[in-house]
């Protein structure tokens, strides 16, 4: 990458210069992560919670979310860290990590009243305010995929308004009444009266211009995929569909979340393996235009190499803490 590539990359040129400490310490970071919340989501036992607390599959579930992001985050920051595509797989898996530890904490910790551990209220805000985020990085995704870039100005504009709605959206679910999405627990720094519940609406109205934002973007991929060539296309319409179905994933999560966490049901490790099936299926898409269409010009032995490499990496430290807790 010469220096004028660097200058018109998305990407700032520190993160560049210093990808390969950057990559590892998040590889770290996110197998700490996820390796805490399997351990606290199975050892969490039902009690005081105002939710139902989850089944180890549910962690399961996230982790293969985790692993998969991350492994296509760390191909592509390492081979082409010029392009932005490669930092938003990473930031989506650790948007995920974050909400999924918060989620494990929150269970664990309010097993009891009081709670047996500290920044309860903290854990339950940071989960809950990361959710607009999931919808943001699906979108600044599909926009910029596959060159880093969005196929036009207008549709930057669109990738900075989903980052100022996700944004206004989380502030919306902080300061709103009434119990969180997937939570059952209301915010901690929840306004009272006709605040709060103006709020709340405003976080729905929000996610929905959100989950619109991200069709949009589907729709400049197909705009990518018709003015593409053959292997190009062969390359997007993998991304094309599964954008679509996660999607209509997490759309379906978002619209279940609220009846399926409260305590009694039975509906809430399904509705979020079914997220989890949704979420999923993007990388998986990126992985077959990478080692299938040789997209990146990325050799096949290189990028199963590291992709197998950091995902038996991730799954190993998650089995051996299973092991290790079951012996407990």
């Amino acid at each position: 990458m010469t220096e004028a590539d660097a200058r018109s990359s998305l990407v700032p040129a520190w993160f560049i210069a210093h990808r390969r400490p950057i990559v590892w310490l998040a590889v770290v970071v996110l197998t700490g992560l996820t390796f805490s919340a399997f351990a606290l989501g199975y050892a969490a036992r039902p009690g005081a919670q105002p939710f139902a607390p989850q089944d180890p599959i549910v962690f399961l579930g996230s982790a293969a979310v985790i692993a998969a992001y991350a492994c296509v985050s760390v191909v592509l920051v390492l081979r082409v860290p010029d392009n932005v595509v490669g930092w938003i797989f990473g930031a989506f898996a650790v948007v995920v990590a974050t909400s999924n530890i918060a989620w494990a904490y929150v269970t664990y910790a309010t097993e009891t009243v009081p709670p047996q551990l500290p920044g309860v209220e903290a854990a339950l805000l940071l989960g809950a305010t990361s959710v607009p985020w999931w919808t943001f990085c699906l979108v600044a995704l599909i926009t910029c995929f596959p060159d880093g870039r969005p196929i036009s100005k207008a549709w930057g504009w669109l990738v900075i308004a989903a980052a100022l709605l996700a944004t206004v959206g989380s502030l919306a679910l902080a300061f709103s009444s009434g119990p969180l999405p997937a939570w059952a627990a209301e915010s901690p720094l929840a306004l009272p009266g006709p605040s709060g519940i103006a709020l709340a609406a405003a976080a729905r109205v929000v996610v929905a211009m959100l989950v619109a934002m991200a069709l949009a973007a589907v729709w400049s991929l197909t705009i990518r995929y018709r003015a593409a060539d053959d292997i190009g296309r062969l390359q997007l319409k993998w991304l094309v569909y599964a954008g679509g179905v996660f999607i209509v994933c997490g759309m379906a999560f978002w619209l279940l979340a609220g009846s399926a966490y409260e305590q009694g049901s039975s509906g809430s490790t399904a509705i979020w393996v079914l997220f989890c099936a949704g979420a999923i299926v993007v990388p998986l898409a990126a992985l077959v235009a990478i080692l299938r269409y040789h997209l990146y010009e990325i050799e096949t032995i290189i990028g199963r190499t590291l992709v197998y490499g950091s995902l038996t990496a991730i799954l190993a430290g998650i089995y051996t803490a299973g092991i290790r807790l079951f012996n407990w």
